[in-house]
């Protein structure tokens, strides 16, 4: 009977290890994208990064957020742009470039997809509830 109780622990613990572990990985990706949103990001540096292959990160990413990692990386640019558009003194451009889009239209685009308004209507509603 100690046996068997002692075999279920090391199990147990063994299980608990690899999930906390997990969760590590799937930290130390949000960490990595976070530091890299400007960059040309791609799921194979991602994986470089974690010490996992692309397609395994990929899944458990999916598994553990619930997102692909593509979306996550645009939401996470999308957050960081309209941050950046808080700050009158950056060009539109500017903060595309500093989001991680090379591409302005293509920015735009994405952004009116993800927020329902172009980055200077963001801008420009933003202006004007903080002035009133």
């Amino acid at each position: 009977m100690k046996k068997c109780c002692k075999q279920i622990i090391e199990i147990t613990t063994e299980f608990i290890f690899m999930i906390e572990q997990t969760q590590t990985i799937i930290d130390k990706a949000k960490i990595y994208i976070a530091e890299h949103l400007q960059e040309d990001l791609r799921r194979e540096n991602i994986a470089a990064h974690t010490y996992l292959n692309p397609e395994y990160l990929s899944r458990l990413f999916k598994k553990k957020t619930g997102m692909l990692l593509s979306e996550y990386i645009t939401e996470q640019r999308i957050n960081h742009a309209k941050k950046l558009l808080m700050q009158p003194n950056l060009s539109i451009s500017e903060v595309a470039i500093k989001s991680g889009y090379a591409n302005i239209s293509y920015f735009s685009k994405i952004f009116k997809q993800k927020t329902g308004l172009t980055p200077i209507d963001f801008r420009s509603q933003k202006d004007n509830a903080s002035k009133n």
